[in-house]
């Protein structure tokens, strides 16, 4: 069974990282590793992460935004899998085992996705489809990804930086799988 690493990217989300976490530890496809790294916050951030430091390793650094966090976790993991879930993210808890079974039925896919919620909006997807995905990103970066696919994210980018991660596997041949 391959290992599957959760990175957590968090800057000033003292008031969620709690149930995001709460939300992966409660997966019933247990995560092999959690980091969450902590992006210089300045807003109680680490007390609210005391309660989980047992289960969790977090990684401080000076605030460098969210690219250089997702790659600064992606670098301590260890995972086959990986997947980035930002601080406010609150994760089904069959994610995990439903993406992860989607990989294995698709081996020919370098990354699993779905749809998501935004409060109280439900922003739906679809199978993969290449062309599409050249003109608009339908695929939010809470994905589960092959690491030896994965091309890291670009630090410069403050926007669209998954649409860009996508683009760039799109290059080299790795394609999504979407879960429904």
């Amino acid at each position: 069974m391959p290992t599957i690493s959760v990175i957590i990217p968090s800057y000033q989300h003292a008031a969620t990282v709690g149930a995001c976490l709460d939300s992966v530890l409660g997966q019933t496809r247990k995560a092999d590793e959690i980091i969450v790294v902590n992006d210089g916050s300045t807003d109680g951030t680490e007390a609210a992460l005391a309660p989980y430091l047992d289960q969790i390793t977090l990684i401080t650094q000076e605030n460098q935004g969210g690219n250089a966090a997702r790659n600064r976790g992606f670098d301590a993991s260890r995972g086959d899998l990986v997947i980035f879930c930002d601080a406010d993210v609150v994760m089904r808890s069959d994610m995990l085992a439903t993406m992860e079974a989607a990989l294995t039925a698709h081996p020919e896919a370098s990354y699993a996705y779905c749809g998501f919620r935004f409060g109280w909006k439900k922003f739906s997807s679809f199978a993969f489809d290449a062309e599409l995905m050249r003109r608009m990103n339908f695929v939010h970066t809470t994905s589960l990804i092959r690491r030896d696919h994965f091309p890291k994210f670009d630090p410069m980018i403050r926007r669209f930086q998954d649409w860009d991660v996508w683009l760039t596997m799109l290059e080299a041949g790795h394609v999504g799988t979407f879960v429904d």
